[in-house]
Formats: C-alpha cells, sequence, structure tokens
C-alpha cells in the first residue's frame, strides 16, 4: 500500500518506498552539531529557529501550513491516514513525549505511528530538538483534532507481509544505515543529508526506485544546485515530479551556508576514491 500512495506523498512532500538491503550499519548518536540558528541564546530566535526547522524537515507538507492536521493518504479497500493536529494533539504530551514521538516513533501511550520519518528524525541535533519543540509548545490550540489511522484489509495484508512498517520499524530498519563519514569539515552537512535527505534518497543517499543516487550532483555546479534547492529547478530547467515541489516548500528555507556545506559534502561524496561502497 505504501508504493501506492507514492503520489500522494510526493504532493504531500513526505515519504518515499523504502527497500529493504543488506548494508553496513554503525553505531549513531543524535548529533551534536546543528543546523544554523540553533546555538542562540535568545528565546524569540530560538522559537523562529524551531519554525524554520518545521518547513526544513517537512512537517508542514504532511501537517499543513498551520501545522493543524490533513488527510494525507485515503484509499478504498487499503485505508487512511490523517497527519494529526500538531496544535491539539501536542498540549498532552510533555517536553521528553513529544521528542520521544520525533526521534522513537512512538506516542508515550505505545500507540503505533504511520508515515511519520521518524528514521530520520532520530539524527536530529539535541539543540536543533530544543528548538522545534520550543516552537511546537508555542502554537495555541486551534482548528479541529484528525481522526485516526483507518486500517483496511490491504493495508493489514502489507503490514503482515513486512512491506509496509510502522514508524518504529522504519526507525529500526534504518538505524545506522547512514551516509559516509567524510570528515569533521562535512560533519554539520552530512546531518543536514541524515535528517531531511534520505527521506526520498535513502538512507544512504544511494537512491530509490523513484529517486536518484545523490552522485547526481558530481553534474551540478555550485550555483546551478543552489538554483535547484531554492527554486526546484534542476540544469536544464525543467519541472521534477517530487523534488521540485520539495525544494520550493522545504529546501528554499535552508540558510546559503547551509545549502553550500551540502553541495560540498555532496561533491566530496562523488569525489571519494573509495568506490566499494556504492550501489550498481
Amino acid at each position: 500500500m505504501r508504493s501506492a500512495w507514492i503520489a500522494v506523498a510526493a504532493l504531500a512532500l513526505a515519504a518515499c518506498d523504502r527497500q529493504d538491503e543488506d548494508r553496513p550499519r554503525v553505531d549513531i548518536k543524535p548529533a551534536a552539531i546543528a543546523y544554523d540558528g540553533a546555538t542562540t541564546t535568545d528565546r524569540a530566535a530560538l522559537i523562529a529557529h524551531g519554525e524554520r526547522l518545521t518547513k526544513v524537515l517537512g512537517c508542514r507538507g504532511c501537517h499543513g501550513d498551520n501545522l493543524q492536521g490533513e488527510k494525507f493518504a485515503d484509499e478504498p479497500g487499503f485505508g487512511a491516514i490523517h497527519a494529526s493536529n500538531l496544535t491539539i494533539a501536542l498540549q498532552a504530551y510533555n517536553d521528553a513525549g513529544i521528542e520521544n514521538v520525533l526521534r522513537r516513533g512512538k506516542r508515550p501511550d505505545g500507540s503505533d505511528l504511520w508515515a511519520m520519518p521518524s528514521e530520520m528524525y532520530q539524527y536530529l541535533g539535541e539543540q536543533d530538538m530544543v528548538a522545534l519543540v520550543a516552537y511546537l509548545r508555542s502554537l495555541s490550540p486551534a482548528g479541529k483534532a484528525m481522526p485516526p489511522p483507518r486500517i483496511e484489509t490491504g493495508w493489514r495484508a502489507e503490514i503482515a507481509s513486512g512491506k509496509y512498517k510502522n514508524s518504529a520499524g522504519y526507525i529500526a530498519e534504518e538505524r545506522g544505515v547512514v551516509p559516509i563519514e567524510l570528515g569533521a569539515a562535512h560533519s554539520r552537512a552530512r546531518m543536514i543529508a541524515m535528517t531531511a535527505c534520505t527521506e526520498c534518497h535513502a538512507a544512504q543517499l544511494e537512491g530509490r526506485d523513484d529517486t536518484p543516487n545523490l552522485d547526481i550532483v558530481g553534474a551540478y555546479s555550485a550555483e546551478q544546485f543552489a538554483t535547484l534547492m531554492r527554486t526546484g529547478k534542476p540544469v536544464g530547467g525543467r519541472e521534477l515530479r517530487m523534488m521540485s515541489g520539495v525544494a520550493r516548500g522545504r529546501f528554499a528555507h535552508f540558510t546559503d551556508r547551509e545549502v553550500a556545506e551540502l553541495y560540498a559534502y555532496l561533491k566530496a561524496r562523488v569525489d571519494r576514491p573509495q568506490q566499494a561502497d556504492r550501489k550498481p
């Protein structure tokens, strides 16, 4: 069923289908580094940084521009998912509960989350998490609560077969399967890739059936890459099925330094001498 919802997910700037592979794993903890703006000691600036992260990380693509929730997908015979109204749902959580939802894909009561890309958010830096929680805490309740998932026969069958997993399941599947480490100079850009790019381009940025290996960045100059990230327009100026909307809705909110660092990391990844870890 997840593959059947890809078109909906793409429009929502949400998650893409996974592929199970026997890939090397490393132990990873939440990054000590952070996105630009996370180290501020000013409360208003911290909340503003958290608001930016809700755009960069794709929260608004599923939960709506006002974070009051919306229907994510609905397919007869399979079921429906509504992204929660965060202004209401998070009122019942303490700060640790919000972090647990984001990092571990579980609600405080232990119930499952679906289509929440916590496999990315588990790597979000501690300072960024503080800012994100502070912003979410600043929201006043508005709108109405969204209904729980409706799981029908087709969805149950895909869950039973392992084709479709809950958020905690994808965390377990991808924990420690991460992009290549290329040294301290690229550490922040690697973290950005882990928390913003792997959702669609796979855990090691090798691409999926419908998204490219990010080796494709080797064909871009720094200026062309910045244009892609800001406008969604690749070399040649065409409209891309998923990336164009994702770039305009999410990556346009990267700082110039974040874009430059991400390009440098992805270019270094292309130019690295070791080739054995690459997916054919």
